[in-house]
């Protein structure tokens, strides 16, 4: 087995990013969720399309910086429910931009702009929160949680049903891209990368940036299911397909002390089980 542990402690590393890219992802992720909650609760849409605005509304914590609406009136055309919504969709822009909190005027075009790493996180996996805190809100908090895993697995499934070819890199790219990544990284992280074989790693986090951009938030359950979640429901549609590669996260930072992702090659390992919680806990504690 190899084992390589990674630590680098740099809180205020700084990240370039797409500004066009990250505004047109997070209205394709409120426009997915409103297209699901459509196909799957339609009687709801029309409440909790106004409840996500007013949350996005009342949750932005700094004044966006100077932009120009008319910038950004052909963002996301392709995303019928947000568009249909102007204000939400106008909302979701001033909200990401404040997260970003950048020092000059944003203009659509530019390619990139420098920012901490924990904002331009926070700036998607906060807007995932919220999708799903306003679902438990509207509707009660065991429904809402129901929904919104009804909501992936299915999204998972229409996914996982147009492509039969593996989507996943191979379990030895994993363990070499993350060693890269330890190796390389300015980004604040700790983690270990244990492999078993070029069919079986298992990575164990303890310190993570999604959890870092996530931790402050008032429900750690739906922080969870909101960020983390949603890659699980994967390993059910990959074995209902016959994939391949498979995936567990038996443990994450939000409930335990450090998060374990374990990934194996379902033809040389069939229905492998998780190495056991001493040698997890232990791991990389010499």
């Amino acid at each position: 087995m190899d084992i390589k542990h990674y630590r680098k402690r740099n809180p205020e590393s700084r990240k370039e990013i797409n500004l066009d890219e990250l505004l047109t992802g997070n209205l394709r992720l409120v426009n997915g969720i409103l297209k699901y909650i459509r196909k799957l609760k339609p009687e709801i849409l029309d409440e909790y399309i106004p409840a996500l605005r007013k949350r996005y509304e009342e949750t932005i914590k700094r004044e966006a910086p100077e932009f120009d609406e008319g910038d950004f009136s052909t963002m996301g055309i392709e995303y019928k429910f947000v568009n249909a919504n102007p204000d939400l969709r106008s909302v979701i822009i001033q909200w990401t931009l404040a997260e970003l909190s950048p020092k000059e005027r944003i203009q659509v075009g530019e390619s990139e702009i420098e920012v901490l790493l924990l904002d331009w996180l926070r700036a998607s996996e906060v807007l995932r929160y919220h999708r799903v805190k306003v679902l438990t809100e509207l509707i009660g908090r065991e429904e809402g949680i129901q929904l919104w895993k009804d909501i992936v697995e299915k999204a998972t499934d229409d996914a996982r049903r147009e492509k039969t070819e593996e989507v996943w890199p191979p379990i030895q790219e994993i363990a070499d891209g993350w060693r890269k990544h330890g190796e390389t990284s300015d980004n604040d992280h700790d983690f270990i990368v244990a492999q078993f074989d070029e069919h079986k790693v298992l990575l164990k986090f303890n310190r993570c940036a999604v959890y870092e951009a996530v931790k402050h938030l008032d429900d750690p359950e739906v922080a969870y299911l909101a960020t983390c979640w949603p890659s699980h429901p994967d390993n059910t549609s990959l074995k209902r397909y016959g994939m391949k590669r498979r995936k567990l996260t038996p443990q994450t930072l939000h409930t335990h002390p450090f998060c374990i992702e374990f990934f194996w090659n379902n033809d040389v390992h069939p229905d492998t089980e998780l190495p056991d919680k001493e040698f997890m806990k232990n791991l990389g504690e010499e």
